[in-house]
């Protein structure tokens, strides 16, 4: 959810495409999210 909600303002934002990636996740047990984003 997270991913397609910050990659659709960050593509309002800057104009370009934007995909995401979540490579830590509270749920999966990592202290902490962490997403990386990319344009395509």
């Amino acid at each position: 959810f997270l991913c397609g909600f910050f990659s659709g303002v960050l593509q309002e934002v800057l104009g370009e495409k934007i995909t995401c990636e979540e490579v830590k996740c509270t749920a999966k047990g990592d202290q902490y999210c962490e997403f990386k984003f990319r344009k395509y």
